[in-house]
C-alpha cells in the first residue's frame, strides 16, 4: 500500500501492529493502513512520526471531514492514541508532550471537526 504521494506504508503498518500492546482490543489491518496512509500523506521524512497534539487534531478534522460515515472512523478513533503513543516511543518524545498528544488523540469522534487548540496561544511548553 502506498500514501497518495507513492511513500510505501507497509512498513509502518507492520512495525505498528508489531508493537501493538497485546492487551489491546485487536487491530484491524485496514483500518491501521488508512490511519497510516492519512496520517504520513505529505510528510517529510523529518516529520512522518511527529505527533504534536495539533498534528493529531488536524488529522482528526481531516479525517471528520473526508471520511464522513465511513465505518473505519469509529475504529481509527480507537486506534488514534495507540498510533500516538508509537509515534512518541518512535521519536523519544518526553513524557510530558507524549500526554499532550495523548490527550488530543483520545477525543471524542464527535469533536474532531473542531481543530482550536486546547491551549492559548503563548502557552509555556513543559521542559
Amino acid at each position: 500500500m502506498q500514501a497518495r504521494d507513492g511513500l510505501p506504508v507497509d512498513s509502518y503498518v507492520e512495525e505498528f501492529l508489531d508493537w501493538y500492546p497485546t492487551d489491546a482490543a485487536p487491530a484491524d489491518p485496514d483500518a491501521v493502513a488508512a490511519l497510516a496512509e492519512t496520517w504520513l500523506e505529505g510528510t517529510l521524512p523529518e516529520t512522518r512520526l511527529s505527533c504534536s497534539p495539533h498534528r493529531v487534531r488536524n488529522l482528526q478534522a481531516l479525517i471528520a471531514i473526508e471520511w464522513h460515515d465511513e465505518p473505519l472512523v469509529e475504529q481509527v478513533a480507537v486506534l488514534l492514541p495507540h498510533w500516538t503513543r508509537w509515534c512518541a516511543y518512535r521519536t523519544g518524545l518526553d513524557q510530558q508532550l507524549t500526554a499532550r498528544s495523548l490527550a488530543a488523540a483520545q477525543r471524542d469522534p464527535r469533536e474532531w471537526t473542531r481543530i482550536q487548540d486546547e491551549e492559548p496561544a503563548g502557552a509555556p511548553v513543559p521542559e
